[in-house]
């Protein structure tokens, strides 16, 4: 198959995956995860990306298993609740919905507030939490970084969340964690066969991670340029900046052309605060990029899209309805202020610009960053 990358950083080129290539994938996951002809995908990702394609339809159906597709994103939490899957893919914008929408639920009934407070008492409301998802669900999030603070939350609900890594070019995953081996913040294990190393790491063990193994792709279809800058001697450079851990668990840093460097040389990964700043509910989605202000000076700046229902609850509440622009941009500003203290100091969001429209974006729902810059650059 010839598979078109997302294009968040550029133009798109078309990665051409093997019969081989998918099935050594489909073999590694399967073991990796413990699968077998019991497994059951809930499918509502576009199948033409490969995350889906591979793990979400190719993998149940080489167990024997069984695929049942959603009826529409608006129904994801209504067909989750019938269907209940025992393998479910999604993107991280979905687990952070999932969360939100179970933490109102409990909120909104007193009862089920004060039970969740307690931990002897809180078993009685995840329980419920676990019954209407799926007791023995495997949740798996992959194509983007998730939030710890999302995997904490869920995990505190009751569901059990495992995070993958892998990309198009590599058909998809490289690593994952697995049940009865986890570690917040990392994106697990290499599957077998595959294996992966840290190119010119820093001082803190960072660097370009590169892998290898029977997933990785042929090549770029009518590419050989753009090839020949991705893979050397099988080895394929992913583009995305990490480092292993002791326990040979890998965690992702953020991506090579999004990397921001300070004067004084610090790097400053974008996915990092932007995690920060999502952590406010007024903040729907964000886009953080380094702004020159100098011939070798970078500021940290922000492009915000609000939550529009976020802000119509606050101005209920304060009786200031409805809000001007001077008042949203100072409920952010304050927003932004207190997620920056989490932050070392040459992290920080100096300044930010407030977005009317959702970002543009791909299929799985992540920023196309190179189009976002360049709206920036040219001031529209």
């Amino acid at each position: 198959v010839i598979l078109y990358t997302s294009g968040t950083t550029g133009r798109s080129k078309g990665a051409m995956l093997s019969h081989a290539n998918i099935v050594s994938n489909i073999l590694g996951a399967s073991t990796h995860f413990g699968l077998n002809d019991t497994m059951h995908t809930l499918s509502f990702l576009p199948i033409n990306h490969v995350f889906e394609q591979v793990c979400g339809v190719l993998l149940p159906l080489s167990l024997g298993g069984r695929v049942t597709f959603c009826e529409s994103l608006k129904k994801l939490g209504e067909n989750l609740a019938e269907v209940k899957p025992t393998f479910f893919l999604a993107v991280p914008a979905v687990y952070r919905m999932v969360l939100d929408r179970i933490m109102k639920n409990i909120d909104s009934k007193r009862l089920s507030r004060m039970l969740f407070m307690f931990p002897l008492t809180r078993p009685l409301v995840t329980a419920k939490v676990r019954q209407t998802f799926g007791a023995g669900t495997i949740f798996i999030s992959g194509g983007a970084a998730l939030d710890p603070a999302i995997i904490e939350g869920l995990t505190l609900v009751g569901l059990s969340i495992y995070q993958g890594y892998g990309i198009t070019e590599t058909s998809p995953i490289i690593t994952a964690e697995q049940p009865g081996r986890r570690r917040l913040g990392s994106v697990g294990w290499p599957l077998q066969r595959i294996e992966v190393r840290i190119d010119e790491p820093n001082e803190e063990g960072v660097g370009e991670i590169v892998a290898k193994g029977p997933n990785v792709m042929l090549g770029y279809y009518n590419n050989p340029l753009a090839t020949a800058e991705v893979l050397t001697d099988d080895w394929y450079r992913t583009g995305d900046l990490g480092r292993i851990n002791d326990d040979g668990s890998l965690t992702i840093s953020g991506r090579v052309k999004n990397l921001i460097v300070t004067p004084n040389g610090k790097n400053v990964y974008p996915e990092e605060v932007e995690n920060e700043l999502l952590k406010s509910p007024y903040i729907a989605e964000v886009m953080v990029y380094g702004h020159r202000v100098g011939p070798a000076e970078e500021e940290i700046h922000a492009t915000i899209y609000p939550s529009q229902d976020a802000l119509n609850d606050h101005c209920r509440l304060e009786g200031n309805c409805p809000m001007s622009e001077a008042d949203v941009e100072v409920l952010l500003r304050r927003e932004v202020q207190a997620a920056c203290n989490a932050l070392a100091d040459y992290k920080r969001v100096r300044k930010f610009t407030i977005r009317e429209d959702e970002f543009p974006k791909t299929t799985t729902r992540k920023i196309k960053r190179f189009a976002v810059e360049a709206s920036i650059s040219t001031g529209n």
